[in-house]
């Protein structure tokens, strides 16, 4: 929540200057990302709060309709893709896909190691992708 806020600290006078009229105090208030969402992204996108905007943006309604190879990742402790979110299911079901779930990783943080860390997932895309290649 700290880069968020500060992100948007950062950008205030954006924000302040935009036609869709912010309640800048909420948002400075805010302290869950939901409340962030709910305050900026879903009006920013046109949905009538983070719900709606949480459930356009889900790829729950598009993992049965992927007809080429597709490989998915994603963290258990991911904080904004939570693993209640993926829709296992659907997955499981299509051959054209394939859900890789890990126990770390954040959102987007696949890195391996601690004094010089490295990102991992670039060796299990290349393996997918030779798989599809053979």
């Amino acid at each position: 929540m700290a880069t968020v806020k500060r992100l948007l600290r950062r950008n205030i006078d954006v924000i302040k200057s935009s036609p869709l009229n912010y309640d800048i105090d909420a948002i400075m208030k805010a302290s869950r990302m939901s409340e962030i969402d709910d305050l900026v992204t879903a009006r920013t996108y046109g949905h009538k709060d983070c719900w709606a905007y949480y459930r356009a943006a889900s790829s729950v309604e598009y993992v049965e309709k992927i007809r080429k190879p597709f490989l998915a990742i994603n963290a258990e402790d991911d904080p904004v893709t939570p693993i209640s979110g993926v829709p296992k299911d659907k997955f499981a079901n299509n051959p054209c896909t394939a859900l890789a779930l890990v126990k770390h990783g954040g959102h987007i943080g696949f890195f391996t190691g601690v004094m010089s860390p490295k990102i991992w997932y670039l060796d299990p895309v290349a393996e997918f992708v030779s798989a599809v290649l053979e």
